[in-house]
């Protein structure tokens, strides 16, 4: 899920079943993928981020990938204007 003002978005997701930590990736209108937060600890039930670093106006594409001691997966892509209101679920 997401919730953005004009320049940062609150993004928060669904605990994943055996994640060890989360890492969050963002596309920027003009880009590819960036890891904008790693290994955000699966401690104390966190499953949410504020990405402060985006402008307003502008699409953006966001990725969640899940970790542990197996490997890597990866959540559906989810696009977030900010400047507006709207809500995404990350899974």
């Amino acid at each position: 899920m997401s919730d953005e003002s004009s320049s940062s978005i609150e993004l928060s997701w669904t605990e994943a079943r055996g994640a060890e930590s989360y890492t969050l990736h963002r596309r920027p209108p003009d880009g590819g993928f960036e890891v904008v937060a790693d290994e955000i600890a699966e401690n104390s039930f966190y499953t949410q981020y504020t990405d402060a670093g985006v402008s307003s106006g502008s699409d953006y594409e966001y990725r969640l990938t899940a970790v542990n001691s197996v490997g890597k997966t990866d959540s559906t892509i989810v696009r977030v204007t900010t400047g507006g209101s709207s809500n995404a679920t990350m899974d």
